[in-house]
């Protein structure tokens, strides 16, 4: 499932532009929260499911349930692994919530991601994906 620019969910992996142009994501990586679409300038955060809908429902969210990063403003990505808590993924960028050292805080903020109890190599290789980006995305700001 993705998300087109007007906020409609599809249920391949396409998007469209404002100019109507379809576009493939470089990677989706789905988690217990929600799933993560990379793109080559941002990265959706798409909350959804049981957890996502029990957590908003009796108001222990504490950010969006969607939410769009350009990657040039990302200024890091880290992946959380609790002993006793699923792990999660946390984008930092200007204006993003501050690390609270509270587990379940920090997992369910606006910036996070809850990953899968097992198997999480797809959210591993976002990471680096994003690391890439980030690092030609500065290299092309500092030659042009």
């Amino acid at each position: 499932m993705s998300r087109r620019e007007d906020g409609a969910a599809t249920d391949d992996n396409t998007a469209t532009n404002g100019d109507g142009d379809a576009r493939q994501p470089l990677l989706v990586a789905r988690g217990t929260g929600g799933h993560l679409v990379l793109w080559e300038d941002q990265v959706w955060l798409i909350k959804y499911g049981l957890f996502s809908g029990f957590v908003n429902r009796f108001d222990f969210g504490l950010g969006k349930i969607n939410k769009s990063i350009v990657i040039k403003q990302i200024s890091s990505v880290t992946i959380v692994q609790p002993m006793l808590f699923p792990s999660f993924i946390t984008f930092a960028y200007p204006g993003s919530p501050a690390s609270t050292g509270n587990l379940m805080r920090d997992a369910l903020a606006e910036n996070a991601l809850l990953m899968n109890f097992f198997d999480n190599r797809c959210f591993f290789e976002l990471k680096e994906r994003m690391d890439r980006l980030r690092r030609e995305h500065r290299h092309h700001e500092g030659t042009g």
